[in-house]
């Protein structure tokens, strides 16, 4: 027995079974078609926009799955049509598929008789609101018959304009910024190759015991101010002239070189003594008295030679 399937718009199904918000919008609608891969029309690709409404459609029978960004976890995927469409979430993908439903209908004896009612195109559209842990989608559901000529998407995925724009941003500043540092360091190895004025970096050190983090990365001197530069995870020690067996506390000022600190001593001096809490370590200028400049002397402003310490 052939019977046909009654809409709401007709006589009004039961009311398990009808979704009210199935009458036609009489207001234009601006909705986001997915594009088909150029391979396969059934894979499409869709840009995120808070403000579409994305358009799903599949085909009876067969699953669709959308699938968002990849650090977005799906929180709740509700159907306007629960008895029509099984949604099922899962990490940041959901799947959605077009069921039939079962309907009461009067038999030729007077009983009522369950038919089995498949998925068709006028009766199964309805929305689809995702919700995930950043964003909020809303979707239009359709049902896609065998002899149309959309093709149902198999597998939708999502893209993000506004993220891939500011990726490329960082990367584009990152690489300015990485071109900046080279053409800095070109600068600097052409004023120190031009540079006439006497250095000295000829300088090593003795470290106490558990004092490796006061311990300076580099030290030179230019015939007039001695310099001790400090990587970020190096602490910042007081400073001491060592005369004989006599400490004498030397005032300093520091300065930024990239990411080094480096403390200016005004003055040459044989020995430092570097302290922090018991942290001690001895700094030793081995070239002291072999290079010096008369005071007034002007020292480049442009560059100061950094050179590693020796290990004593």
């Amino acid at each position: 027995m052939n019977i046909p399937f009654i809409t709401c718009a007709r006589q009004g199904l039961l009311a398990a079974l009808c979704f009210s918000a199935l009458g036609t919008a009489m207001s234009v609608h601006a909705e986001a078609i997915p594009r088909g891969s150029q391979y396969d029309g059934r894979m499409q690709q869709v840009d995120y926009n808070p403000r579409n409404v994305s358009v799903v459609n599949v085909s009876a029978g067969y699953v669709t799955t959308l699938i968002f960004d990849d650090d977005e976890a799906v929180t709740t995927a509700d159907a306007g049509f629960p008895a029509a469409w099984e949604i099922t979430p899962k990490a940041n993908r959901v799947t959605v598929r077009a069921r039939p439903i079962e309907q009461g209908a009067p038999g030729a004896d007077g009983n009522t008789e369950k038919v089995v009612i498949p998925p068709n195109s006028k009766d199964w559209r309805t929305n689809l609101l995702v919700v995930t842990n950043k964003r909020i989608y809303s979707l239009d559901l359709n049902v896609i018959d065998d002899n149309s000529r959309t093709k149902p998407a198999y597998v939708i995925m999502y893209r993000y304009p506004k993220e891939i724009a500011n990726r490329v941003s960082q990367e584009q500043l990152k690489q300015q910024q990485a071109l900046m540092k080279q053409a800095e360091e070109a600068r600097t190895e052409k004023a120190l190759e031009s540079s006439q004025i006497p250095r000295n970096w000829d300088y090593t050190k003795r470290v106490g015991q558990n004092s490796s983090q006061i311990v300076p990365d580099v030290a030179w001197d230019d015939g007039r101010f001695t310099f001790l530069g400090f990587s970020p995870q190096k602490k910042i020690p007081s400073l001491f002239e060592l005369n004989g067996d006599q400490e004498q506390i030397v005032n300093s000022s520091a300065q930024r070189k990239g990411d080094y600190t480096i403390l200016v001593v005004h003055s040459l001096m044989p020995k430092l003594v570097l302290r922090s809490g018991k942290a001690v370590v001895e700094v030793e200028n081995k070239g002291y008295g072999k290079i010096r400049v008369a005071d007034g002397t002007t020292v480049s402003p442009q560059v100061e030679r950094v050179e590693k310490l020796d290990d004593n």
